[in-house]
């Protein structure tokens, strides 16, 4: 009975001393280091993005993170979209640019090599998963520019983010129209566009957690 009682105090010991992952979601995009908020962010995640995932048929998720327990940022995005089931209808269709901001000992974040990345997926009759992947990363790239993300400066960094996703929203629209017959919306969701859109939330739990 001992014994029970001190691997029962041990694990309540280790829950208690473990910190709780700190996250701050502004609609579909989810900021673990919670310091890259603006109110242009905060549109793009609960007003824009959700407003063109309707239009286009397509989940368009950010996400953030300061901890990954996959090997690289491909394999935690990929993780990430099936295991918080991310996707649009049956065929999950959908885009997630992934951000992982390492912390640094001085309390700052910083994005290393590779720490990045755009993950698509597409029903077979939506086209080509990759192409569409390649489109959105090669429109967003000059934003993921390293001596924004170096951890120098958060501010810049919080300025590409929204760049960034000014960028995903403009690639993926024209991307689509050029990948599936029928989407003829390019040009029409630029993000000034949106700024006066309803709001759209979509809370979620840890991605970590």
């Amino acid at each position: 009975m001992k014994k029970t009682c001190s691997v029962f105090a041990l694990i309540l010991l280790l829950v208690l001393c473990t910190p709780a992952l700190a996250a701050t979601e502004y609609g579909v995009i989810y900021d673990e280091t919670e310091e890259l908020s603006s109110e242009t962010l905060v549109i793009q995640g609960e007003q824009t993005l959700p407003q063109l995932s309707e239009k286009l048929g397509l989940d368009l998720r950010v996400d953030v993170l300061t901890q990954i327990s996959y090997d690289n940022i491909t394999e935690t995005a990929a993780g990430i979209y099936a295991r918080y089931n991310y996707g649009y209808g049956e065929e999950k269709d959908g885009v997630s640019l992934t951000i992982f901001m390492e912390p640094q000992d001085d309390g700052t974040y910083a994005m290393p090599a590779d720490g990045w990345c755009v993950y698509a997926h597409l029903g077979e009759n939506r086209g080509d998963s990759q192409e569409l992947a390649n489109a959105i990363r090669n429109a967003v790239e000059p934003a993921m520019a390293e001596r924004a993300w170096n951890g120098e400066d958060i501010t810049m960094s919080a300025v590409a983010l929204t760049q960034a996703v000014d960028q995903k929203i403009v690639a993926v629209t024209s991307a689509v129209s050029e990948l599936v017959h029928g989407f003829e919306f390019a040009g029409q969701f630029h993000p000034r566009n949106f700024r006066n859109a309803r709001n759209v939330r979509d809370t979620r739990s840890a991605r970590n957690g």
